[in-house]
């Protein structure tokens, strides 16, 4: 079995895998990982006998000699993506400029969708990353992650209360809980249709629109979108193990 991570600002996010099938996934706070690198061994997936490799993307530098203590510790064999980026043969003018987790989507994404497309990913940062009918990665855009503007309110204010991110049906709310929600579901469903529109309208150009993150499946079933996957990156993570050790042609 192939086991994928994906280290994220706020969570580690780990899939199992036997061939192209999702066996188990499991998420864990990066933060509680980089304060004990002994933690993950809590989880169900470390349990596993037959994971024969593990292949890894991060964004997060601080953990990255931690997590390959802890594999080689554990005996795993492993493969570290970020120190084998150009091996996706990703068309780019701004290489070196993107995280290595937008690349990996980007990847999967070219393998299952015509171009060009659009990717949204709602993380810890909001990210929009788009490859034109060339297949050429052409750049995206960066605002902050819904939770993180969560927090930013709550922090930065002396009266507004913690609030959890959910859907809300109805936009006008006559409390303030009820008003942050409503004004961060339907004020980032607003963001990002309005970007889309404008990259059509410079772009000139109709595309299919990927959304994932930890926060997408709050706006599952909109026909604005055309796939909605909270777990594109360690499927991306899959495909790319494929593609390296097996040498498939994509």
């Amino acid at each position: 079995m192939l086991l994928t991570i994906d280290v994220g600002n706020t969570y580690l996010s780990l899939g199992l895998f036997l061939n192209e099938k999702i066996k188990e996934v499991s998420f864990f706070h990066t933060k509680k990982f980089m304060e004990n690198n002994e933690s993950l061994e809590s989880l169900k997936v470390f349990k596993n006998s037959k994971i024969s490799h593990v292949i890894i993307c991060s964004v997060v530098d601080e953990v990255n000699y931690k997590l390959l203590y802890f594999l080689k510790k554990k005996k795993l064999q492993y493969t570290f993506l970020n120190k084998n980026i150009e091996l996706l043969d990703i068309k780019t003018s701004v290489k070196g400029h993107i995280g290595v987790d937008r690349l990996v989507n980007i990847f999967y994404c070219l393998k299952h969708f015509k171009v060009p497309f659009l990717i949204i990913d709602l993380g810890t940062a909001t990210t929009f990353d788009y490859v034109n009918n060339k297949q050429v990665y052409e750049g995206g855009i960066i605002l902050p992650g819904i939770d993180i503007s969560l927090k930013s309110l709550e922090v930065y204010t002396s009266k507004l209360p913690s609030v959890k991110f959910k859907k809300k049906k109805k936009i006008i709310s006559n409390n303030t809980e009820d008003a942050i929600t409503s004004g961060f579901y339907w004020g980032y469903l607003s963001m990002i249709e309005g970007i889309i529109k404008k990259v059509r309208r410079e772009k000139s150009s109709d595309f299919n629109v990927v959304l994932t993150g930890g926060n997408c499946e709050y706006y599952k079933n909109l026909n604005i979108f055309h796939l909605i996957d909270k777990y594109l990156t360690i499927k991306g993570l899959n495909l790319i193990y494929k593609h390296i050790f097996s040498n498939e042609q994509f």
